[in-house]
């Protein structure tokens, strides 16, 4: 959800891009001197050295390609066998696992595990003088320890150094005189502890008076102390006191490149290693890599040798440790090298190497990302790629298959006339296309000058669908996935719902939780991105290989038969519906007498509103990739029908969504089934998300999400976002909704119904009735603050079945009586329903009833059920997402509710095609301001501007000097659209000139120029 445009940021950033080049070049000189210097290091060391041969960085053999390795821990064990531990992260989980190599790191054993925990990072160690292993790591609280005295064959009980949040970046070294000093930061400063028995005891936290990261104290001449540490570069200080005092920093390399995360090794003969990162620029981009190099001291950390390269990949070589191996440094490291990833998804894997002998000299090419323009129906479209080396890219191609026909490798291209950007800027480009309809995937191949060759999974494309759209046709601007989040979705650069324009926040995140029971055993799962819960997948349970899943959009404009009638059928393929004009059962549709216009015997496709965006997801997410880790997918569809009118009146304030529930597992009947609205309601967006209060309505079947006084973006009409059910599902209750006559507990024919359900589907399929049954209205109302330790975010799938049901997370009813967050006003807090939280009414201050009244970052749920999902018979539930602002806080939940029975009131008309409603399809989602043209200008220019709502505008011209020299609009009433005027400078004389547009709280400035 959120990837930003690489050719978008390249051009924005030229000239530092430029600057940056000039850097580059000038770094990368200094680079190949110090290489130079390194091979005959590497050369002189290793003569005569009893070791196996590393000639290249290897690669750690035990990893899963699904797991991230960014943390890595070598030591050299008294045997002379080298101990590499390492971290490997799964989702909610951390493994610390251990191998051994008894040939120098050609051959290790197989894995161990050490310990399994929510968290375990930074890991540092030493062996010490009694041939003791330590290991230091911190969890998600503590600083612990283990050691083993038996070379890694047995291990301590884990036990806790210290205690606290924020403890980080540690380092532990031995000195010469057997003392173990421990370094770590714990909120601002570095503090450390001293052990003089091997680690079994340690003194007292003590804080050093200095400030920095991966502070090292090691032994330097005779009894001096050396401390080291990095602040974007390597410091150095000294004691002669052992530690009481600290001498003034200096730096150790002098160059401007950062460095970090020193490591630093002392030889028996007290030489000193000091390993370290640098980040540099990648040339032509805004990325950066990260290298290690290291630097030596022969004479106690006085003086040190020039930097050297270890690694010089072009990626990211990071988070190293190292550890002396028979006096020679052996690095184990994450890095993104051979990953055919982006560079911003890539999960590192562990490389490892002697500093001396491995050399660096064939790392592969690297991506960084890619991008493709935006896709129209039957256009070509632009496709690149970003990516770089160390010596330069020789070639890039790509390969694709459209549905099952194969074509490429087509060669791409960097000369700036290929949709590529600049000429020799690493991006590479092509145009493909037209492309009617279809699934498009593809894959990336670079090749480097060195014949070095990496592929990559290039994008997923379905022509004709969309997997992420922004739905605006009123006041309410809500971008979505065919995954089932709406709002919490990046779309050209927009997130969240907004009202009337972008910046006007009022929804962070929207969705459902679903829960029910199969053969008796309890399942819940859900779309709730705030709350981390994302079960659903696109598509269907019974997909195909033709599937085309998205987002299919429709409206009442499309031409009838065009693009977007034709794409349906790939909507019908999936399950949506369509009105069978013909009767064939077959969706075609054809203007079958030619009249070029539709008739009620022509097919036609499923339009609800004026526009209408359906698309189909299911529970396919593994149980190990949910929160939820132990709810497996229950084979479960939800189609899902976004819809709206075009206006800018109360209609414009309403979008409705169908949610159609779809039985597709091997269980007959789920029973007990609830489904709950969800939504993290920000009013404000990130301006006002604290001050939020919910409440709900029994008589509408709704929650909300209100304020009770002026917000800070919306100001004093601080708008309410209310949610009601407006269709529940159709249920049979014997003796309620119809008299059982023969004891089945089934709705028979002839049998007599005491109720009808309805399921309003719109003007082309109209109303389907069901005697004998009811629509399920609102079963409760909860809601939830991420951080509280009683109603916070739900852990586990019982906690959500709880919510649904009206509960707290513990299977606890709350009430009035009990509430921290709310109060009973007026009313005894006893009489109250416990399962319709915040019932009461807060419109008139300070509120009659059970009213919430602590404001907070809430989440809210409304719920109905109970329901049985039977196999492959769909369940409708239709809801609404209101708007209300009226002229104070509290009075904008009336006006939600006013809306509220109008949105009732169109699905009881069976969702009309509402006529004399003001139509326009190009409303800006956001007020702009255009630069002027021709610019420079004599005498007349086009001042352009966009607004996204009606609005009183004014519009300025100024000089230089901030002079109002004329006024063109001056707070005229004006629609939402695009608007130019034209401006006749001929009375005013060459120069800078300022115009200046204000509409409401929207006021920008631009600059034009006068030339005569």
């Amino acid at each position: 959800m959120f990837k930003e445009s690489v050719i978008a940021k390249t051009f924005c950033c030229l000239v530092i891009l430029f600057i940056t080049l000039q850097e580059s070049n000038a770094e990368r000189e200094t680079l190949r001197k110090h290489k130079n210097e390194y091979v005959k290091e590497r050369s002189a060391s290793f003569s005569n050295k009893n070791f196996t041969s590393i000639n290249e960085p290897l690669r750690f053999p035990y990893q899963n390609e699904s797991s991230t390795y960014t943390e890595s821990l070598p030591i050299e064990m008294s045997n002379g066998n080298i101990l590499l531990l390492w971290m490997e992260e799964e989702l909610f989980r951390d493994t610390l696992k251990m191998s051994i190599s008894a040939d120098t790191g050609i051959n290790w054993s197989s894995p161990v595990v050490l310990l399994d925990k929510d968290t375990i990072m930074n890991l540092a160690g030493v062996r010490t003088q009694t041939g003791r292993i330590i290991v230091i790591y911190q969890t998600d609280e503590n600083l612990e320890m283990m050691y083993s005295d038996d070379n890694a064959n047995t291990w301590s009980t884990p036990s806790v150094i210290n205690a606290g949040y924020s403890l980080y970046a540690s380092a532990i070294s031995q000195t010469t005189d057997g003392k173990l000093w421990l370094c770590y930061r714990s909120g601002t400063g570095y503090k450390y502890k001293i052990s003089t028995d091997n680690g079994s005891t340690w003194s007292a936290q003590q804080s050093l008076n200095f400030t920095g990261t991966y502070c090292t104290i090691v032994s330097g001449n005779g009894t001096n102390l050396l401390a080291l540490y990095y602040i974007n570069s390597i410091y150095q200080r000294k004691s002669t006191d052992g530690g009481a005092t600290w001498s003034s920093a200096t730096i150790i390399i002098q160059d401007s490149l950062v460095e970090q995360r020193p490591r630093i090794l002392r030889q028996t003969d007290g030489k000193l290693w000091i390993i370290y990162e640098v980040v540099k620029n990648i040339p032509h981009t805004t990325s950066s890599q990260t290298d290690i190099y290291y630097s030596t001291s022969t004479n106690g950390g006085t003086t040190w040798n020039s930097a050297q390269e270890f690694t010089q990949f072009i990626g990211n070589d990071h988070s190293h440790n190292a550890t002396l191996v028979n006096n020679f440094p052996f690095v184990s490291f994450s890095s993104q090298r051979w990953l055919a990833q982006l560079s911003y998804l890539t999960q590192p894997k562990i490389w490892y190497g002697f500093i001396g002998q491995t050399r660096d000299s064939l790392p592969p090419p690297f991506f960084i990302d890619y991008d493709y323009s935006t896709i129209y129906y039957n256009q070509p479209f632009n496709i690149t790629t970003l990516v770089a080396d160390d010596n330069g890219i020789a070639s890039v191609s790509i390969e694709f298959v459209l549905d099952s026909a194969h074509f490429g490798p087509t060669p791409m291209f960097d000369d700036g006339q290929h949709g590529d950007g600049e000429p020799n800027d690493n991006i590479w480009g092509i145009t493909l296309g037209p492309f009617l309809m279809g699934r498009f995937t593809s894959s990336f191949t670079v090749t480097d000058i060195d014949s070095q060759q990496l592929s990559l999974v290039g994008p997923l494309l379905n022509f004709g669908t969309n997997d992420g759209i922004i739905f605006h046709i009123n006041n309410l601007i809500l971008p979505m996935d065919d995954k089932g989040v709406l709002a919490d979705v990046s779309v050209g650069g927009v997130e969240g719902g907004h009202y009337q324009t972008v910046g006007f926040g009022f929804l962070f995140s929207g969705g459902f939780m679903l829960s029910g029971r199969s053969n008796d055993s309890l399942w819940s799962n859900g779309v709730a991105s705030a709350s981390r819960i994302q079960d659903y997948v696109p598509g269907r349970v019974s997909a195909v290989g033709n599937d085309l899943p998205g987002i299919y959009l429709l409206d009442k404009n499309d031409s009838a038969f065009g693009a977007a009638w034709q794409r349906w059928k790939n909507a019908v393929q999936l399950g949506a519906d369509f009105y069978d004009g013909n009767g064939d059962s077959n969706y075609n549709p054809i203007d079958l007498n030619g009249n070029g216009q539709w008739d009620e015997n022509e097919d036609a496709p499923d339009l609800l509103g004026d526009k209408t965006a359906w698309c189909v997801f299911n529970d396919g997410v593994p149980d190990t990739s949910r929160r939820w880790s132990t709810v497996q997918p229950q084979g479960i569809d939800i189609q899902q029908s976004l819809f709206g009118y075009r206006s800018t009146n109360e209609i414009g304030n309403i979008l409705f969504i169908r949610y159609r529930i779809i039985n597709r597992g091997t269980i007959a009947s789920q029973d007990s089934t609830y489904f709950g609205v969800w939504a993290d309601a920000d009013l404000g967006g990130s301006e006002g998300y604290t001050d939020d209060l919910v409440g709900s309505d029994t008589t509408r079947n709704a929650g909300y999400t209100w304020n009770d006084g002026p917000d800070p973006l919306f100001g004093v009409e601080a708008p309410t976002y209310f949610v009601p059910i407006i269709q529940g599902p159709v249920v049979y209750l014997p003796g309620e909704t119809f008299i059982d006559a023969n004891g089945n507990g089934e709705y028979d024919d002839g049998e007599i119904a005491l109720d009808t359900a309805k399921n309003i589907r719109g003007q082309f399929l109209g109303v389907r009735n069901y005697p004998g049954a009811k629509n399920l209205v609102m079963s409760s109302f909860v809601n939830y603050v991420s951080s509280d330790p009683v109603r916070g975010d739900p852990a586990t799938y019982i906690a959500g079945r709880n919510y649904l049901l009206g509960k707290l997370p513990s299977g606890e009813l709350l009430g009035p009586c009990f509430d921290p967050y709310g109060t009973s006003m007026g009313i005894p807090c006893a009489q109250i329903d416990s399962t319709s939280w915040y019932s009461g009414n807060p419109v008139i201050a300070p509120g009659k009833g059970w009213i919430n009244d602590v404001h907070g970052d809430v989440r809210q749920m409304v719920n109905v059920g109970p329901f049985t999902l039977k196999q492959n018979q769909p369940v409708d539930i239709i809801v609404a997402y209101i708007v209300g602002r009226g002229t104070d806080a509290r009075n904008s939940v009336a006006v939600a509710r006013s809306i509220t029975d109008v949105a009732k009131s169109i699905y009881n008309d069976n969702f009309p095609f509402i006529t004399g409603v003001k139509e326009n399809g190009e409303i800006p989602l956001r007020f702009a301001l255009k630069q002027n043209y021709p610019n420079p200008f004599n005498p007349v220019t086009n001042l352009k501007f966009e607004i996204s709502h009606f609005q009183f505008v004014t519009l300025k011209i100024y000089d230089v000097l901030g002079r109002e020299i004329t006024v063109l609009l001056n707070n005229e009433a004006m629609e939402a659209g695009k608007h130019e005027i034209a401006f006749d400078a001929g009375k005013l004389s060459s120069g800078i000139y300022y115009y200046r547009l204000s509409a409401g709280k929207f006021s920008e400035v631009k600059k034009m120029v006068l030339v005569k």
